[in-house]
């Protein structure tokens, strides 16, 4: 008799939860592949896009010693790759921004430069710079300074 009871109550907490799920709102998350993390920064609603510029595709090695800098140009977007011999927590603080690396899956940043500046590329866990992203007006030609200086740009 007591199983009997405890079989409707499920039943009917199973009906209940179907419900509610029936009623509630769909939720919509940003498609991100779940292996490999990436953070991006885009235009914001209601702002004008911002300015045309390359696609560049850069990999640097976290080192503390021997920091390498990217060159890209206002406007470009960058994927950002940085590899790690050792587990790390790779950030650009300036934007904001945070990813793990490890020495089977690099840090990955996806970002849309609309500014000029130096950013440094960080070990958020100590707060050394393993990196610099440096972000330059692109010139009167038409052509961004692009480019790496001990890193690699594609």
């Amino acid at each position: 008799m007591a199983a009997r009871r405890l079989i409707i109550v499920l039943v009917v907490l199973f009906a209940i939860s179907i419900a509610a799920a029936a009623v509630a709102p769909e939720r919509r998350s940003p498609s991100t592949a779940v292996d490999e993390p990436s953070t991006s920064t885009t235009d914001a609603p209601g702002e004008p896009p911002g300015p045309s510029g390359d696609s560049i595709t850069a990999t640097i090695e976290a080192s503390a010693d021997d920091p390498q800098t990217i060159r890209a140009g206002v406007g470009d977007q960058v994927e950002l790759i940085v590899s790690a011999r050792a587990w790390l927590q790779v950030g650009l603080p300036d934007l904001g921004l945070l990813d793990e690396a490890t020495p089977d899956a690099p840090a990955r940043f996806d970002v849309l430069l609309r500014r000029a500046g130096d950013l440094a590329i960080t070990d958020a866990g100590n707060g050394e710079t393993i990196g610099r992203l440096l972000v330059v007006e692109p010139s009167g030609s038409g052509e961004t300074a692009l480019g790496s200086e001990g890193g690699q740009a594609e």
